[in-house]
């Protein structure tokens, strides 16, 4: 049996966390590609920038890869995907969902396969709850007094 050797993409809070996740579960984690060289990653290492993943593949003889740039555009990752040329190599990715985003970890359940949608997906929708919630304060009372005025009078 061949075991994993695991390259991260992205070495941010989701790529770090996911990580130390990795390692406390028992997998061999080769380390990050990131374009941002100079980010610090914990205690692993930047191996190279996202175009290089084709020599870190071959160099570190990489059998999977976890995607774990949850606010990365569509197109970014069609282009990176479709950059290996490396058919055996797994990839799996960590979706872009609210519930990824605003949390502060990512563990090894939040992976999942590539989907189509990953693929051609569109730009995420930037939710901008403080205000959302400051406005719903002001109007809401508004709302319950004009539609105490519309009730009927029988």
């Amino acid at each position: 049996m061949t075991m994993q050797k695991i390259l991260i993409i992205g070495a941010g809070v989701a790529g770090r966390t996911l990580r130390s996740d990795l390692i406390k579960n028992g997998f061999s984690v080769a380390g990050f590609l990131d374009d941002k060289v100079n980010k610090l990653a914990g205690d692993g290492k930047i191996l190279g920038k996202l175009a290089d993943v084709n020599r870190v593949i071959k160099d570190n003889k990489i059998t999977d890869i976890f995607f774990s740039i949850p606010s990365a555009p569509s197109s970014l990752i069609r282009s990176f995907v479709s950059s290996i040329k490396y058919p055996q190599v797994k990839i799996s990715i960590i979706p872009r969902s609210f519930g990824i985003i605003a949390k502060e970890t990512v563990s090894i359940a939040d992976i999942k396969a590539v989907d189509i949608l990953n693929l051609i997906g569109r730009q995420p929708v930037k939710q901008r709850f403080v205000e959302a919630r400051k406005l719903l304060k002001i109007r809401l009372p508004l709302l319950q007094v004009q539609q105490v005025r519309s009730v009927p009078n029988w």
